[in-house]
């Protein structure tokens, strides 16, 4: 299986500086916020790279930072394109020092109960909905988020050969594949 990975480049709200959550810069005050401020949507994952009919078979959001203790209940939403999934559980801990949690949210064969193509997958938005930071008036400090999908190429070949489009690679010039060597007296 292979992967891609990518920060956001777009946000729905900036009341947090939620721009600054787009670069692993290791400034950790960035996406300060609490119960009290909006849902953050982050977007425009534009590094994520998956080949057309490749299957998806996870999704990992990562995160540095750090929170007050007890601010370890963030929940994250990803939507597909068409739907938003069910709100999932941090599997870290944030303490008062600064940590890398990868990931934390979803795996590697996690698909948040969605149906993804390698389109939906490239478009991914994640929500981070301030009404899930608990308890009350807890805070934190994020540098970055990550979105990393896993994905399995497609089956059979993937270039073409002289001019063969891979999708016909089964039959040159009416050869088997079983007998390829053979195409043009080779």
């Amino acid at each position: 299986m292979a992967t891609t990975i990518s920060l956001p480049t777009s946000v729905t709200t900036n009341s947090i500086t939620g721009s600054n959550l787009f670069a692993a810069d290791g400034t950790n005050t960035t996406g300060v916020w609490d119960d009290t401020h909006a849902d953050v949507e982050l977007s425009g994952f534009s590094s994520l790279s998956i080949p057309s009919g490749a299957t998806i078979n996870g999704i990992e959001v990562i995160v540095n930072g750090q929170g007050n203790p007890a601010a370890n209940t963030p929940k994250i939403v990803v939507h597909n394109g068409t739907s938003y999934s069910s709100s999932y559980n941090f599997l870290g801990s944030f303490s008062k020092g600064n940590s890398t949690f990868d990931p934390g949210w979803g795996g590697s064969g996690n698909l948040f109960g969605l149906s993804w193509t390698p389109t939906t997958a490239a478009g991914i938005k994640v929500l981070i909905p301030s009404s899930t930071i608990q308890p009350s008036g807890r805070r934190l400090y994020w540098d970055y988020v990550k979105v990393r999908i896993t994905y399995t190429a497609a089956s059979g070949y993937g270039h073409d050969v002289n001019g063969v489009a891979a999708a016909n690679i089964g039959k040159v010039n009416g050869i088997a594949t079983a007998s390829i060597e053979k195409v043009n007296g080779i």
